[in-house]
């Protein structure tokens, strides 16, 4: 219930820029008039911040995480500072963990706003080190497990509604959805992904209703190694592929002319399984099945597959 927080999510902020302003020790003008390649980097960096101070961890261990989750690199004394500054800025954190470390010692687990619980017998052990894990577990469970819920539930319906040959889903990775979709239509897809994960019925589901939206940020690439993050991607206007560039004010990766997959991409038949879908019994089985469902192989498709085996 941090104030700062909701407020920067209710006015449609960025809260990793608001963050990027304590790792640059700046004001927002300041930050403004910076290069957009120096935000960028700046707002890599407060990712690092976000999620590792949140979670709860302390500076010692951030400076690790951030070089293998993020790439980024803090001193000691930079990341004294920040931690201090954004436990100062967003000042309901400090307290929400301490209730959540509080509750773990008196419960042995804690719960998820999904209902999903952690059982915590850890937090009673004479170890100190073990049971600050515990505490910190206490901590990022609750917040890790609801956003991998918001995914779950995202998929779900995707599955039921999303024709498979326009979308296919591949992973899915702590909170995000990976997908693939052909070229064409990467801007279609990105935006099919960011509307299920931003809409799931909360309110309808469970009869509970969000202080903030849910902001999904969406990137694409050839493979999981070179993401290219869309920041400023939004639903209800275009997106300027030609300005992911290097430093160099090079393209980054080709987009080509962006279609929309037939019917939208929607599925036109039901995304289960049906009777009709099945093999007779009695068809072959010595012979290379074509689908992922067990189906029947015409006398064509047979001779095809002998051909190519000559």
């Amino acid at each position: 219930n941090d104030k700062t927080m909701i407020d920067i999510y209710r006015n449609n902020g960025d809260i990793h820029k608001s963050t990027a302003l304590i790792v640059a020790g700046v004001t927002q003008a300041q930050f403004d008039a910076f290069l957009k390649e120096k935000q960028k980097e700046l707002r890599q960096k407060a990712k690092a911040v976000n999620f590792g101070f949140l979670y709860g961890m302390g500076w010692r261990k951030f400076i690790a995480y951030a070089k293998t989750e993020y790439n980024v690199t803090f001193t000691e004394k930079e990341a004294q500072r920040i931690r201090v500054e954004f436990f100062r800025k967003y000042r309901s954190l400090s307290r929400w963990h301490e209730a959540m470390r509080s509750f773990a010692q008196r419960h042995k687990f804690v719960r998820s706003f999904s209902g999903r619980i952690r059982h915590l017998p850890m937090i009673d052990s004479p170890e100190d080190y073990i049971q600050q894990e515990a505490g910190r577990q206490a901590i990022n469970s609750p917040v890790q497990e609801f956003g991998s819920s918001l995914g779950v539930m995202a998929q779900g319906r995707m599955n039921e509604e999303i024709d498979p040959d326009a979308l296919q889903i591949v992973g899915f990775i702590h909170d995000a959805v990976v997908a693939y979709v052909k070229k064409e239509y990467v801007d279609w897809g990105m935006r099919t992904i960011k509307r299920y994960m931003e809409t799931n019925p909360l309110e309808e589901w469970f009869g509970v209703r969000l202080q903030v939206p849910i902001i999904a940020e969406v990137g694409f690439g050839e493979n999981l190694g070179e993401i290219h993050e869309c920041e400023g991607f939004s639903l209800d206007k275009p997106f300027n592929y030609r300005s992911l560039v290097d430093k160099e004010g090079r393209p980054l990766i080709e987009v080509p002319r962006q279609k929309t997959p037939p019917n939208n991409g929607l599925l036109t038949r039901s995304p289960y399984t049906l009777p009709t879908d099945l093999e007779d019994e009695e068809a072959p089985v010595k012979k290379v099945r074509l689908r992922l469902i067990r189906a029947g192989v015409s006398a064509e498709v047979v001779r095809r597959v002998e051909r190519s085996q000559k």
